[in-house]
């Protein structure tokens, strides 16, 4: 429950020094619950709603009012009565019958209601809206901002005035919290981090077995959507969903050399094949796809390497998963706070290729080891023909030491042969036990001599 307190003296002084001017004290404050519409479902209704009496709006009449005096309830802006709700007074706990207000301004087709009270209201006894016995307590009309979601709830106000005592009129309005609205659905997501093995023999074609996650399939961990706390309907009936609302998840990030992906309703740890009643995802380099999610059930995510090609690293948060908007709720994002990091070493980005040699020209890596410890190096070939990749050892390096390889030196190591310069390759360099290892590909004229680079 929100609540608009009286300002105290030390709240009207701290103003007056900081803004140069200062209102009187307020005569009332006031409370509501914030109610949570379905955006979509406001859209769908025209901007027209029910408010029930979970809204609560209630002013506290904190120095008491007069008989005869108003009090004026104003909506959030842009939003009309649809009917007018009926202003009562509660006194001693028990609703007094005979005192509340009657309408003498405003009401239906404005945005705003004013009530002439009937009989005199005791200091702190609170003027309660209330409806009828359906429930509803009155409508709204053009309550537009709703269609949209909303981060700061949208306010009601109230303002008691024509007392003759100044103390019990407000002089500014009243605000209270009241109305907010939602996309209906949340993704819940529960994640691990996950780390690529680039140790001998995987060398970045698997993962390193942890929590779910064996070498051939990682376990990102579950992901689930349901409704986005207590929402309603236009109608503010409870909104739900079920198995009719079964929707497409998408899974984006850097997602090169999987064989597969799954959604595991068990969510149990990973394998390399997917259980019973698993939704495969449609795989993509840069997503992964997935329908017939349904609402209210928890999801393992699991990625299947194809334990031939070097796996992709995703820092953490660049995972995204998603849910487009339906005719009953969404779009619904979350960001993957966990990460998917090389264990055991690190690898370069792909060199932009190497060439067989002729007419006198050679093409050459160069790498540096900048780590504190010695790097055992590693070289994986892709020839532009296509195939698997060619990995292989080419020695150690020591901290603080470079060294040039040929591509006969990349050849012998790895298997690549590249006939002459209309043949090339890609490479990247995998430097085991290392934190900061770099390569760079040199293309040497005739004649041309490169015996070291650091």
């Amino acid at each position: 429950m929100y609540l608009a307190r009286r300002l105290s003296w030390t709240h009207l002084l701290a103003a007056q020094l900081l803004l140069g001017f200062h209102h009187p004290a307020l005569a009332g404050h006031g409370a509501a619950n914030v109610q949570v519409y379905n955006a979509i479902g406001v859209q769908s209704a025209g901007g027209a709603l029910s408010v029930s009496g979970g809204l609560g709006a209630t002013y506290y009449a904190d120095a008491g009012l007069e008989n005869g005096t108003y009090l004026t309830v104003t909506l959030p802006q842009g939003f009309t009565f649809g009917s007018i709700p009926a202003l009562k007074a509660i006194v001693t706990g028990v609703l007094e019958v005979g005192k509340g207000g009657m309408v003498v301004s405003g009401g239906t087709g404005s945005g705003f209601v004013t009530y002439r009270l009937i009989g005199s209201i005791p200091a702190g006894a609170p003027l309660v809206l209330t409806g009828g016995s359906t429930g509803t307590v009155f409508t709204v009309e053009n309550a537009f901002a709703l269609t949209q979601q909303s981060s700061e709830p949208l306010a009601i106000a109230f303002q008691a005035s024509g007392n003759a005592m100044p103390a019990r009129n407000d002089p500014v309005p009243v605000t209270v919290p009241a109305f907010r609205s939602s996309l209906g659905v949340e993704l819940t997501l529960q994640t691990q981090n996950n780390s690529i093995d680039v140790t001998w023999p995987s060398l970045g074609a698997k993962f390193t077995a942890s929590g779910g996650t064996i070498p051939a399939a990682a376990y990102l961990g579950s992901v689930s959507f349901h409704v986005a706390g207590n929402v309603l309907n236009a109608d503010a009936s409870a909104f739900t969903v079920g198995p009719d609302d079964a929707s497409t998840l998408t899974v984006r990030g850097a997602f090169r050399h999987l064989s597969g992906a799954y959604l595991d309703p068990g969510n149990s740890a990973c394998s390399t094949v997917p259980p019973a009643g698993a939704i495969i995802g449609a795989v993509s380099a840069t997503s992964l796809i997935f329908a017939g999610v349904l609402p209210q059930r928890v999801y393992g995510v699991c990625l299947i390497a194809d334990g031939v090609r070097l796996l992709d690293e995703n820092p953490a948060g660049s995972i995204r998963f998603s849910l487009p908007k339906t005719l009953r709720f969404g779009p619904a994002y979350a960001a993957d706070p966990s990460d998917i990091r090389y264990d055991g070493g690190v690898v370069t980005p792909r060199l932009t290729f190497i060439t067989g040699s002729d007419a006198g020209y050679s093409s050459l890596v160069s790498i540096t080891n900048q780590s504190a410890t010695t790097a055992t190096l590693y070289a994986v070939a892709e020839p532009f023909t296509g195939g698997p990749p060619l990995p292989g050892l080419l020695g150690t390096l020591a901290a603080g030491a470079g060294m040039v390889f040929t591509e006969a030196q990349i050849g012998t190591a790895t298997g690549l042969s590249l006939a002459n310069s209309g043949q090339r390759a890609v490479v990247r360099i995998i430097g085991v036990g290392a934190d900061d290892v770099t390569a760079s590909s040199l293309l040497v004229n005739p004649g041309g001599v490169v015996d070291n680079v650091r």
